[in-house]
């Protein structure tokens, strides 16, 4: 799990499929100007395949971290863990034995699931016309399903969650931001010196916001973790 990693490292809020290729993002419980004290423990910890400058931490073993299993795994797993498809299921039953599930009964669903609501409200993902059956406001409870596993997560994964996302904001410049967007990535890029182009750093809002913002939130932050395989039991 993210708790037993060290330095919060950043080379992205997430690059994926950039020229067809994967990127990571580096975690830790510290500031990421805390990297430059770690120089050769990292350097080890990542197990580069080219020897690295100094002052030159580009993490060049993504793929190592990353893969399209990784993400087609969370995206759409082939089969969710049976403690929390159950719960799920529970929950799902309590709209649907007299009659079928609602959107109007989305709400409920994800308090009675405990869902924090840092990661339902603003969550792009969660439109109720994406979760119902076309043409009705009737849930379709295959399309659900995922969905609230995701958020299963998430809400078992908060505090990790969220102290990796505190981490970031501090290294963007400071408390009271709700999202990162280029210009808080290109701070960030710019302490660590990291030499990402101004083109990249859009890339990653792109990509991270999945097309549907201008800067990457802590919902957002929440799937781009999911993609790289750190909630796995």
């Amino acid at each position: 799990m993210m708790g037993n990693l060290f330095i919060i490292r950043f080379k992205g809020i997430i690059i994926m499929l950039v020229s067809g290729c994967f990127m990571i993002l580096f975690l830790n419980n510290h500031h990421a100007n805390a990297i430059s004290s770690y120089p050769h423990k990292f350097r080890k910890a990542i197990t580069p395949i080219e020897k690295p400058l100094p002052g030159n931490y580009t993490p060049i073993m993504a793929r190592k971290y990353i893969t399209k299993k990784s993400i087609g795994d969370f995206i759409a797993p082939a089969k969710l863990p049976a403690h929390y498809e159950d719960e799920i299921l529970d929950a799902f039953a309590n709209y649907s034995i007299e009659q079928d599930m609602k959107t109007t009964d989305l709400p409920s669903l994800y308090n009675d699931l405990r869902v924090p609501r840092d990661f339902i409200i603003g969550n792009k993902r969660l439109r109720p016309e994406d979760l119902s059956i076309e043409g009705t406001d009737v849930i379709d409870f295959d399309k659900m399903l995922t969905k609230a596993y995701h958020l299963l997560l998430f809400r078992d994964n908060e505090d990790e969650i969220k102290r990796v996302w505190d981490s970031l904001i501090k290294a963007a410049g400071g408390k009271g931001r709700t999202g990162l967007n280029v210009a808080d990535l290109k701070r960030v890029e710019t302490e660590l010196k990291l030499g990402i182009s101004d083109t990249l750093l859009l890339d990653m809002v792109a990509v991270g916001a999945e097309g549907q913002g201008v800067e990457v939130t802590i919902v957002d932050f929440a799937y781009i973790l999911g993609k790289l395989g750190y909630f796995k039991e």
